[in-house]
């Protein structure tokens, strides 16, 4: 009967909504209050440099708040071309899928660099830059001549999806490259904090 009829289709509805959603899987997450989260420092991580007494990586505390960092140029007055530094780390999918990568980084030159030098924040997956904007890095910071101000990004945040990717390991590297310093006083600094990488189910 038109009762029964509606009933029917009163608990059809009620099943389709309670349908169960599905929460992406977490394939690391990390703050860095505690430790590196897994992550490895190397230098010339990317752009082919050859500079590795120009890079340095370390773990910062400030306030109990933990951070990633790529230290580059600085050390002398000798002119340096090309040098990068990067946190390597790996996962692995079972099956393929869509990977979603979230982080914040920021970009900092002291105030030395001239205006043909440049700093940039850089992220690679599976030995691949991911850019955006059109670009192969994430912010350029250049600098402004002699005695300007320190240049900086500021805080950024990023949320990017790539995939879906095939069954099997692969490699993120977060960090950064700079063009070339001159002096001493030319040092970049690019830190990264609290990132996470999901599974699309």
């Amino acid at each position: 009967n038109d009762s029964n009829a509606a009933n029917n289709t009163i608990n059809a509805a009620i099943n389709i909504s309670a349908a169960p959603t599905i929460a992406p899987q977490v394939l690391f997450q990390s703050g860095f209050n505690a430790d590196a989260g897994g992550f490895v420092y190397l230098d010339d991580a990317f752009r082919a440099t050859r500079q590795p007494n120009y890079a340095a990586g370390s773990r910062i505390v400030t306030a109990g708040d933990g951070k990633l960092q790529v230290r580059l140029g600085g050390a002398d007055a000798v002119i340096i071309k090309n040098m990068s530094g990067g946190w390597r780390k790996s996962f692995t999918l079972t099956k393929a899928q869509s990977v979603t990568l979230s982080f914040e980084y920021r970009v900092d030159q002291t105030p030395h660099y001239e205006s043909n030098e440049w700093s940039d924040a850089l992220l690679s997956l599976d030995g691949r830059l991911i850019g955006l904007n059109g670009g192969d890095f994430l912010s350029r910071v250049t600098g402004d001549g002699e005695e300007g101000s320190a240049r900086t990004s500021g805080k950024m945040q990023v949320t990017l999806t790539r995939g879906p990717l095939a069954a099997g390991t692969h490699t993120i590297i977060l960090g950064g490259f700079n063009n070339q310093k001159t002096s001493s006083r030319e040092i970049t600094t690019i830190t990264f904090d609290n990132v996470k990488l999901n599974a699309k189910p």
